[in-house]
């Protein structure tokens, strides 16, 4: 089925990225998750090449490395990072697309499809000040919650307890509604 095989990406792309992270021969955080994800991209290229094109628009992955407070970010399609940084809420994955829409407009309509032989290709990095947060959701995240409401969640709770607050909030969805978590 249709949800099999997506689990069997997520499972190789997930096992690859943590393998190729692990053993970088390198102590720099910022080189070996670059080559976890070229090596990602190897791995799950050739499962990617004969799915369907419309297929890659439907992908909306985070993934993350980080050490101490260095952080590394790469996304393929829209997920949102956002940076809670004292008052203040970013979308750190904010970019061609993302900004400058009107009211109402559709962010997706300029989404590019993801080329599937370098699906991971850009990283945004950064270091996280004591006390900042980075929430990461998908879009249906926030037709249920406001980024306001991530920010104050990410604020006055641990990272532990306002992951279980924003799981709280968001289980007061309708059952069909996936958030990824």
């Amino acid at each position: 089925t249709s949800d099999k095989e997506n689990e069997r990406i997520v499972k190789i792309l997930s096992e690859e990225l943590r393998d190729q992270f692990f053993s970088a021969p390198t102590q720099s955080v910022e080189f070996a998750f670059e080559n976890a994800l070229s090596r990602a991209n190897i791995a799950i290229k050739d499962t990617l090449l004969i799915k369907p094109k419309n297929w890659l628009n439907k992908i909306h992955v985070a993934v993350l490395a980080g050490k101490d407070q260095e952080v590394h970010l790469s996304s393929v399609g829209m997920p949102h990072a956002f940076l809670v940084h004292r008052d203040q809420i970013m979308d750190v994955l904010a970019g061609e697309g993302k900004n400058g829409l009107n009211p109402g407009q559709d962010r997706f309509a300029n989404a590019r499809t993801p080329n599937p032989v370098k699906l991971f290709s850009n990283i945004v990095s950064g270091r996280l000040l004591p006390n900042d947060a980075l929430v990461i959701v998908n879009e249906s995240v926030l037709d249920y919650l406001s980024p306001e409401r991530i920010r104050k969640t990410a604020q006055d709770f641990t990272p532990e307890l306002a992951a279980a607050k924003l799981s709280e909030l968001l289980s007061a969805a309708p059952a069909n509604k996936q958030f990824g978590l």
